[in-house]
């Protein structure tokens, strides 16, 4: 009777445990997802102009129902056409970066669509290069930045596993940025801090997120 009962207590503690890896299965409690944008204006009447472009990708983990712990990585490029010191040129600006994030999801009533919240801290490295059209002249820029963001967004859900993802960039957010020309022991330092929403258009991204 005794081994009867011990088996009983056995397999239901195997069923337990199954039960459990199952659920946590199903909740996929993990997400990857990836954005980009693009962003080009040009100044009427001159040769002034400015591409710029950006790719992030997201590694994030819920450590509750509407509470995950993440990691991106991200990298930034572009062109502006300009004249520096009556030297016109191109400066190309290359940039990378690292952010960990906590976000905050929400499931907008019983629909598809869901809202987050990302609040982080991020680091980026890189450097701005300027060329000069007539060649010649070249100046390069080493470029190290701290700094903290907040960041809205929103999700449709095509499947429990898959959604469509758009963010408005970094709505609030302060930066310190250290600058030195090559060449030149100097080096200049700013500090920024503020509310982007004049530039929300400009930094505008949609993406994909999966969730496993």
């Amino acid at each position: 009777m005794k081994k009867v009962t011990i088996k009983m207590m056995m397999a239901g503690a195997f069923l337990l445990g199954m039960t459990q890896i199952a659920n946590a299965q199903t909740k996929k409690t993990n997400f990857l997802s990836g954005d980009a944008n693009f962003n080009s204006t040009k100044v009427d009447g001159s040769d002034a102009k400015d591409n710029s472009f950006g790719v992030g990708v997201q590694y994030g983990h819920f450590i509750k129902d509407n509470l995950a712990l993440g990691l991106e990585l991200g990298y930034a490029g572009g062109t502006v056409t300009e004249s520096i010191g009556g030297v016109a040129g191109e400066t190309k600006t290359s940039l990378f970066r690292v952010a960990p994030f906590a976000r905050i999801e929400k499931q907008l009533w019983q629909t598809k669509f869901s809202v987050y919240s990302d609040l982080g801290i991020a680091a980026s490295f890189g450097s701005d290069k300027f060329e000069a059209a007539a060649g010649g002249a070249e100046a390069e820029t080493k470029v190290m930045g701290l700094g903290a963001f907040y960041r809205p967004g929103i999700l449709f859900h095509l499947k429990d596993n898959i959604a469509l993802l758009a963010n408005f960039g970094e709505l609030v957010s302060y930066q310190y940025t250290q600058e030195k020309v090559e060449g030149i022991d100097d080096k200049t330092s700013t500090q920024a801090f503020g509310i982007n929403a004049n530039k929300i258009l400009d930094q505008f991204r949609f993406g994909i997120q999966l969730k496993f």
